[in-house]
């Protein structure tokens, strides 16, 4: 018999107090039931797995409420957060401090630019790209290459930029980010003449990369702007007096994130507490964390048109009650966009069909994803014929995402959405695994899932 243990999911969303409903009570199953689903790799929740979990406190937002980070780049920032505290733990420091560095020179993609200083832009360390350090080939590197990459960023951190600075500070944590960029001394008069103290000037308050959006008097979009903050380096020596930067500075983002001194929590971060990552088919959602799971698509798709939806996600064009994000194909291919194989930076935007097309879609496609007949497994796509008649005389079927498993109790947990119900129908629900396991469901199961944890 397999037993796994649950890894709680790491998400983006917002930190609010979910109202749950008691999940009813199913029998044990037996030993010969449980070994079969072993077997046949049906894996479950342990319910008395290691289940804490920390919320840290992130707005997401400037001082002004802006938005920093897209979705897109949150989504980054989830697939990524494991390797950046696996390398940050080895030395003591924030890992937020890594994502803020990944985000400002490669925009927290997992890939190497063509100058061959790979994805953390690491100019010295390669010689502009030149030496035998260079990060070659230029192109999409695998997890191993990403956290050999993050192990290097961290050790620069820890020895190089950051070394004698205290980085459980501000003043340390600008500091690192000013001599990343470069401390240019043109900036720091700069601070000087807009009232800060030497000391203070030389942690960066001058510079755009640093400290950008950070306040009114350096936000370039902001009618309030000092007319001392025009002023920045455009290119390897070039001394631009008049331009700005349109980008969140380096502080800001490491703010937004949840760093030193950011004290909103509209925003969190669930993390394990081995910090591990889900795999498919081995861990899963209990009912609680599916809730959350859920909110956070809410939160992604609440007020976004249906073009974005469709630019961000590869959601279908056939609208529901409230716009496209409510179809339960739309939450289905956000899922596997978002969170299966490489789909993260490359999605499906071809026609996967209607909720009962979309399994048999994903095998016939050469997609990544294993045939399961009629078993279910953690993060698997279900279709089924059964839901929906809003086709005419062929019923639309309904999909949805296999969440969670718990053979102890005969249950699985699903996400999915409704068309017809708006956000009502976007929803996580405790369901009969027996049912789930009938020939009226078919199952088409991940290759890899990135971005849970």
């Amino acid at each position: 018999m397999i037993k796994k243990i649950l890894k709680t999911a790491f998400l983006l969303t917002s930190c609010l107090t979910l109202s749950l409903t008691t999940t009813p009570a199913h029998a044990t199953l037996s030993n010969t039931t449980l070994d079969f689903m072993g077997q046949n790799g049906i894996y479950y929740y342990n319910p008395e797995g290691s289940t804490s979990a920390n919320c840290l406190s992130g707005s997401n937002a400037t001082y002004s409420g802006a938005q920093i980070l897209n979705a897109a780049t949150t989504s980054a920032i989830q697939a990524n957060q494991a390797f950046y505290k696996n390398s940050a733990d080895q030395y003591g420091f924030d890992w937020r401090i890594i994502a803020t560095i990944h985000i400002m020179e490669n925009s927290a993609k997992r890939s190497n630019p063509t100058n061959g200083q790979g994805a953390y832009q690491l100019y010295s360390y390669t010689n502009g790209g030149k030496n035998s350090n260079a990060f070659l080939p230029a192109g999409q590197i695998s997890d191993e290459e990403f956290q050999r990459q993050t192990d290097i960023m961290a050790d620069l951190i820890a020895n190089q930029y950051g070394a004698g600075l205290d980085l459980n500070t501000a003043a340390g944590i600008k500091t690192l980010f000013f001599k990343y960029n470069g401390r240019a001394q043109k900036y720091i008069d700069k601070a000087i003449d807009m009232g800060f103290t030497a000391e203070e000037a030389a942690t960066g308050e001058g510079s755009p990369y640093v400290m950008n959006k950070y306040d009114a008097a350096r936000d370039p979009s902001s009618p309030n702007m000092s007319p001392l903050w025009p002023g920045r380096y455009v290119g390897d020596g070039q001394w631009n007096a008049t331009s700005t930067s349109s980008r969140p500075g380096a502080y800001t983002i490491y703010v937004g994130l949840g760093g030193t001194d950011g004290g909103s929590t509209t925003e969190c971060y669930i993390v394990g507490a081995n910090g591990g990552r889900l795999i498919a088919g081995v861990n899963g959602m209990n009912i609680e964390e599916a809730y959350t799971f859920m909110m956070s698509y809410k939160m992604a798709v609440r007020g976004v048109s249906n073009a974005d939806l469709i630019t961000l996600y590869g959601m279908t064009n056939n609208s529901c009650s409230g716009g496209i994000a409510y179809n339960c194909v739309s939450f289905t291919r956000y899922f596997i966009n978002m969170y299966t194989n490489n789909y993260i930076t490359n999605h499906i935007t071809v026609g996967l069909g209607n909720g009962a097309d979309i399994v048999s879609s994903l095998i016939s496609g050469d997609y990544e994803f294993t045939y399961g007949g009629n078993i279910p497994k953690v993060y698997a796509i279900f279709s089924t014929a059964s839901g929906s008649t809003m086709c005419g005389e062929k019923a639309c079927g309904h999909t949805g995402v296999v969440l969670g498993i718990n053979t102890n109790t005969d249950t699985i947990i699903i996400g999915e959405a409704a068309c017809g119900l708006g956000e009502a129908g976007i929803q996580a629900k405790s369901e009969s695994l027996s049912k789930y396991m009938s020939s009226s469901y078919h199952y088409a199961y991940p290759n890899s899932v990135n971005g849970i944890y």
